[in-house]
């Protein structure tokens, strides 16, 4: 399960740092209508929630995450070939949205597997598993970067397509039958899952970790812009903004894990929440790329945050037979900060301009730290509440 993480984090780096300027070079797409792209992913939230309720219903989560790498596989193939802004939309709209369930159905898979196994430090070792993601976006900037330098950028993204290929290769490899229970038995009815307390909890941390994800969307879509357009720099350059990144992630995710088993859930989310209001204001200021290094470093707390303690949250504040819906709501939240992101991209590049479009996502991350600090969100779930 591992692999295939790596291999759909791989995946994922080595394309979406470049499709805006693919829009801009090749397609010949205006600036601002590229820096609009990602609200193709809008359909995407919907997808994860629906797809990760069904998860639950069936159990069939390893079917389902292969099914979804393949389709998003043909997705990355068929945008290579594409011709047009338009087409571009439409193959993302189509293909590129069930990214989301690949990511849910991954994370609820591999807590379950902890949870049977009865590993004790939970933090640290969901920590441990998003450092292969992160190993990931360590390889895949690299290789989108000289596939796009040696080959183009088209082959780039159909070399993407390739690599979510062999992800669902390995999935349909796996062998876990006991997923099908208990998570997978549905004791109460659909209308009250849909109503439970738990979901209104679940849904107002989602809500402020898509206010601070949206900082990630306005960075996709303006950074290569930023580095390539105006600072003049050349893609590899860019390429190793993102795998420098990555580097520091592989260890700042156990590190970030660890940290929240020693000072609790909420107060770690918090914190990292802070950090972004850092990062976000540095990168704002920033005119040379050690600075860019600077700022993608600092990125990784705020990630370790977003990718660790998030999930562990809001799968603590679930139903034991829904932690697949909880963890979907928790990452379709994550899907629509990306249109959140590219809305708010080409707003702040019209009216900002570059670099100082990034002080609206610095002030959205103080904003969801103190909303969260200040948010009586109760972290016990519905399995542990006295009776």
């Amino acid at each position: 399960m591992i692999v295939a993480y790596f291999l759909v984090a791989t995946g994922a780096s080595a394309s979406f740092p470049f499709v805006t300027l693919f829009l801009v070079q090749v397609i010949d797409a205006p600036p601002l209508s590229a820096s609009l792209f990602f609200l193709s992913a809008l359909p995407g939230p919907l997808l994860t929630v629906a797809t990760g309720r069904l998860s639950d219903t069936i159990g069939e989560r390893l079917t389902l995450a292969r099914i979804a790498m393949f389709w998003v596989s043909c997705g990355w193939i068929a945008m290579a070939l594409a011709n047009s802004l338009s087409l571009a939309l439409a193959i993302s709209v189509i293909f590129l949205n069930l990214i989301g369930t690949i990511g849910a159905q991954l994370v609820v898979i591999y807590r379950i597997t902890l949870d049977e196994s009865g590993a004790g430090s939970v933090g640290s070792s969901t920590g441990m598993f998003r450092s292969a993601y992160s190993a990931g976006y360590v390889v895949g900037p690299i290789i989108g970067a000289a596939v796009a330098s040696i080959g183009g950028l088209r082959i780039a993204l159909g070399a993407a397509g390739v690599l979510f290929g062999l992800a669902a290769l390995v999935v349909g490899g796996q062998r876990l039958p006991s997923l099908r229970h208990p998570y997978s038995d549905m004791n109460s009815s659909p209308k009250r899952q849909w109503i439970a307390p738990w979901v209104v909890s679940v849904l107002a941390f989602s809500v402020l970790t898509s206010i601070v994800m949206a900082g990630d969307g306005m960075k996709l879509t303006l950074l290569p812009l930023y580095v390539v357009t105006d600072l003049h720099l050349p893609i590899a350059a860019l390429g190793s903004l993102f795998t420098a990144s990555a580097l520091i992630e592989l260890a700042a995710m156990p590190l970030v894990g660890w940290v929240t088993d020693k000072v609790g859930l909420k107060a770690a989310a918090a914190a990292g929440f802070m950090v972004g209001t850092l990062d976000y204001g540095l990168l704002s200021i920033s005119d040379r790329l050690w600075q860019l290094y600077l700022v993608q470093i600092i990125h990784t707390l705020v990630l370790g945050v977003l990718f660790t303690t998030g999930p562990l949250i809001v799968q603590r504040l679930a139903a034991r037979s829904a932690i697949g819906y909880a963890t979907s709501i928790y990452l379709s939240g994550q899907s629509v900060a990306l249109p959140l992101g590219s809305a708010g991209a080409a707003f702040a590049l019209v009216i900002l301009g570059l670099p100082h479009a990034f002080i609206v996502p610095a002030a959205a991350c103080a904003f969801s730290a103190i909303t969260l600090s200040r948010l009586r969100i109760p972290l016990v779930s519905p399995a542990e509440q006295p009776h």
